[in-house]
């Protein structure tokens, strides 16, 4: 059956929505270096597919039936396993793609849509941030991929010769835009990934602390894989 994966920054943004479940072993415990969040339920693979199999899962004591069940693991292989046996056998499951790969880089997130700006003007970035603010609140992952002179807009504005106005803390388009900053902000909070171009931030002698918290350096590599998985790509320039 045909089973679509949700994206960590999605379900980190919904908690409410969601029952997030370990299913590594005992002795692969990430909750204790903090990686994943307090109340993370947690049960092995064999044991959960044990629960499935003699329709029992709704005795475990992480069990909310008006929740999807979201399962992960190091690399997403056993979560999808799981997640498929739970939803074949009428539960309402999902699991996150790259497991505790994604949920601790954003850079391997898997998007549905790529968002890529080149520009620092104040109507292409927020035409870029609008049009990934709207996909992500269809439920749809959004990342706003910045390359070259687009990653200027997300420097901290309190960095030796960087002008606020020039930066989405205090940009805003002719009307009828929204401030930068208020769509920013929608995004991030929908569970929008915006990343920055490593290459380009040195090219402009930048590093990841000269940027505003949430904006975070990626390489090529992530891009280009990005590009393929995408079901749409856009570009403002």
């Amino acid at each position: 059956m045909a089973l679509s994966p949700v994206s960590a920054p999605l379900v980190k943004a919904n908690p409410d929505k969601y029952v997030l479940l370990n299913v590594l072993e005992p002795d692969e415990n990430f909750e204790d270096n903090g990686q994943l969040p307090a109340g993370t339920a947690k049960m092995s693979l064999g044991k959960l597919l044990n629960l499935v199999y003699d329709n029992k899962v709704d005795t475990a004591d992480w069990y909310q039936k008006d929740k999807t069940i979201v399962t992960i693991c190091n690399i997403g292989k056993r979560a999808e396993i799981a997640a498929r046996e739970l939803a074949s056998n009428g539960y309402t499951a999902t699991f996150i793609t790259r497991g505790m790969v994604e949920w601790t880089k954003v850079g391997a997130t898997k998007p549905d849509l790529v968002v890529t700006l080149l520009s620092c003007k104040a109507e292409e970035v927020s035409l870029a941030l609008t049009a990934v603010q709207v996909n992500q609140a269809s439920g749809s992952q959004s990342v706003l991929a910045c390359m070259g002179e687009g990653v200027m807009p997300f420097r901290n504005s309190k960095i030796v010769g960087c002008d606020a106005k020039d930066t989405v803390e205090e940009m805003k388009a002719p009307d009828p835009f929204a401030a930068a900053a208020t769509i920013w902000k929608k995004y991030q909070d929908l569970g929008g990934v915006t990343l920055l171009c490593t290459t380009c931030a040195k090219t402009r002698q930048l590093e990841a602390k000269d940027f505003l918290e949430g904006a975070n350096l990626f390489g090529m590599p992530d891009y280009l894989r990005m590009q393929k998985e995408a079901q749409a790509a856009m570009t403002y320039a």
